[in-house]
């Protein structure tokens, strides 16, 4: 009778061990699946950095090209009114 109890403890024992190792395996799956999504959303914000530092740069030029393109139709509209 004792042997069947210390068995059946046994066979509890390994249950509930096997169950946290597989809560451990499931957590560190989910773990590396996090990384790796939180790697791809890094490279995704690096890239639309880079995509409004772009969008950024050409509107200074336009405005650049705006302001010189008064600039010079001021300076020569003015020597034709003299």
């Amino acid at each position: 009778m004792e042997v069947l109890s210390l068995q059946s403890f046994g066979f509890f024992a390994a249950s509930i061990i096997g169950f946290f190792a597989g809560c451990l395996w499931v957590n560190g799956q989910q773990n590396i699946e996090i990384s790796r999504l939180n790697t791809e959303l890094k490279a995704q914000q690096s890239e639309i950095a880079k995509a409004n530092q772009i969008i950024e740069n050409h509107k200074q030029f336009i405005r650049r090209k705006d302001t010189l393109a008064r600039r010079f139709c001021d300076q020569y509209f003015k020597k034709d009114g003299k």
